[in-house]
């Protein structure tokens, strides 16, 4: 019978896991009146644990990352790097535009600094350095590297076309997508410090020519704007968000992928395509509601286990 088979199946998943998760609210949030505040074209809320996705709205269908792009950079820069202090000399240049660091040729600096620059002031020089230097030399071969990496992962309506998500026609995902590899790339620990950082200082030596001071682009982090929600003026400034990257293009639109942490819970967002001054008010209004009606409940710990006996469904 397929009901006994489910159950079946879900007392396993709580066996083996020994925790249970659960909407207090009895259902998904789809179709909620108070989603209707919401002006984003793209978005998705999953439970960051178990990848349950909690809210969608257009999640499925194409869209362009912009900057959220070198999330899935810098997961795969990870997958090649061996020593996060090997030193990158930077070469000539192209030019590039958008957000920059404003490499000049002769610095020196190692991959970890380079990540910094490339998540939190999301510098698009930077990422075609390091997708040169560990496509041994091509970015092309490291731009194909990440496209094999996604489809690993299932994800099979991405296609990346270049290191940054400058505008590019062939350069796609959908929000469930990009989301999800964020996901997965927030798990690597690298990734995780860096994006709770709220700047980086870069002093001038012998290896770096100039003096910079970058700024994290995820306004959660260190705004001291104020914005409206919920009828109230209140901080732009969110303390339980510790990640992860903005985006922009005019193709794009505003783009954010946030994470944080409450009540022992952490969701993880994808607002994609966001009116100007939509994007924070709707990734704070999707992780305020996974806050608000998911729960994680530990049933017992693996250590109290006696023995195990079969069950007959």
């Amino acid at each position: 019978m397929k009901i006994k088979k489910i159950n079946s199946i879900f007392a396993a998943l709580v066996l083996s896991t020994g925790i249970l998760t659960y909407f207090t609210s009895g259902v998904l949030a789809e179709g909620k009146e108070d989603f209707n505040s919401l002006k984003s074209k793209y978005m998705v809320l999953m439970d960051y644990e178990s990848g349950k996705i909690i809210y969608k709205k257009n999640a499925d269908q194409k869209i362009y990352p912009a900057s959220t792009t070198k999330i899935w950079t810098a997961y795969c820069v990870l997958q090649k790097c061996q020593d996060l202090n090997e030193k990158i000399k930077i070469g000539t240049m192209p030019e590039i535009e958008g957000s920059s660091m404003y490499l000049e040729e002769g610095e020196v600096f190692t991959t970890r600094q380079l990540l910094e620059s490339l998540l939190i002031h999301s510098s698009n020089d930077v990422a075609y350095v390091l997708a040169r230097h560990y496509g041994g030399g091509d970015e092309r071969k490291f731009i194909d590297f990440m496209n094999s990496e996604a489809k690993k992962f299932g994800f099979n309506h991405t296609h990346f076309n270049n290191p940054h998500g400058l505008p590019d026609t062939d350069h796609y995902t959908t929000a469930e997508e990009m989301t999800n590899m964020a996901r997965i790339a927030y798990g690597n620990d690298i990734i995780k410090s860096i994006v709770a950082k709220k700047s980086v200082t870069f002093k001038k030596s012998n290896e770096i020519k100039l003096d910079r001071e970058l700024y994290n682009s995820n306004k959660f982090l260190n705004s001291n704007m104020q914005m409206n929600y919920n009828g109230k003026d209140i901080p732009m400034k969110y303390d339980v968000v510790d990640g992860i990257k903005t985006g922009y293009t005019d193709d794009a639109g505003n783009c954010l992928v946030a994470t944080g942490t409450k009540n022992k819970i952490r969701m993880i967002s994808g607002v994609f395509f966001a009116p100007s001054g939509s994007l924070y008010h709707d990734s704070r209004f999707l992780l305020d509601y996974g806050f608000e009606n998911f729960k994680s409940i530990i049933i017992y710990k693996k250590s109290d286990i006696r023995g195990q006996k079969k069950v007959r469904f």
